[in-house]
């Protein structure tokens, strides 16, 4: 038979896991996975939710096939002449001195008849770091006069800083 100390120290390990205290501590204890698994799935639902794509714009897309490059065969490149308050300009492998009311004329003509030739009417410019601001809206002004309907600037850093 059984040792009648074993069965008081079972039934008193019954009582207590069935004390009404300990019912609450244990249904919190095996509720704790289930309240992970309900939290992870409102988590996956917010986040399921945020990530569909909602249409915003329809875009059309060209016929033609696409090309790397520029769109346009006008390029000017523009920097400053040291020592002086004026900037060069090269375009059509010709150098045009910048503030200079002779070679801005001559260089809108140069424009205009590039424009007139290739058909493209913008025109971009490639200006170094220490050219100065009003020397690119000297240029735009210029293009504008010449018929060109915009101008493209790419800024490279100056070397020297």
């Amino acid at each position: 038979m059984s040792n009648p100390a074993t069965v008081v120290s079972w039934a008193k390990g019954i009582a207590a896991r069935r004390a009404p205290g300990r019912r609450v501590s244990l249904a919190l204890l095996y509720g704790i996975p289930l309240l992970n698994i309900l939290a992870l799935a409102a988590l996956g639902a917010a986040v399921c939710t945020r990530a569909t794509t909602v249409p915003a714009m329809r875009l059309e897309l060209p016929a033609a096939e696409f090309r790397d490059g520029a769109a346009t065969p006008l390029f000017a490149a523009l920097t400053s002449a040291p020592g002086n308050e004026s900037s060069l300009v090269f375009f059509d492998s010709i150098r045009y001195r910048l503030g200079d009311p002779v070679e801005d004329a001559a260089l809108a003509k140069a424009i205009a008849a590039a424009i007139a030739e290739s058909g493209h009417d913008d025109v971009t410019l490639y200006a170094d770091g220490s050219a100065q601001h009003c020397m690119t809206m000297r240029f735009a002004e210029i293009a504008r006069r010449a018929g060109a309907s915009a101008v493209n600037l790419a800024i490279r850093e100056d070397p020297a800083k």
